[in-house]
């Protein structure tokens, strides 16, 4: 497998991979220089009324870790 087609299997697991353009603002090659600088260490509080924890891309992180460390539903209706 070659790395651009690696890169494009990582694409293909985000349903929105088309909106966010990686290539046009740098991003691309910011990763590629900057490997570990992936978030690692960042904690973020997200509160949304529409968050599956069972999405592939909330699963771990680059280190192995699990993205969700705690989830609450607060919309009462016990879907999660």
């Amino acid at each position: 497998m070659t790395a651009a087609r690696g890169h494009q299997d990582q694409e293909d697991l985000f349903e929105f991979a088309g909106a966010m353009p990686k290539q046009e603002i740098g991003a691309l090659a910011f990763m590629k220089e900057r490997p570990e600088s992936d978030g690692r260490g960042t904690l973020v509080a997200i509160l949304d009324s529409g968050v599956d924890p069972g999405a592939a891309g909330l699963q771990i992180t680059t280190e192995g870790k699990p993205k969700i460390i705690d989830l609450l539903d607060c919309s009462g209706s016990g879907d999660v």
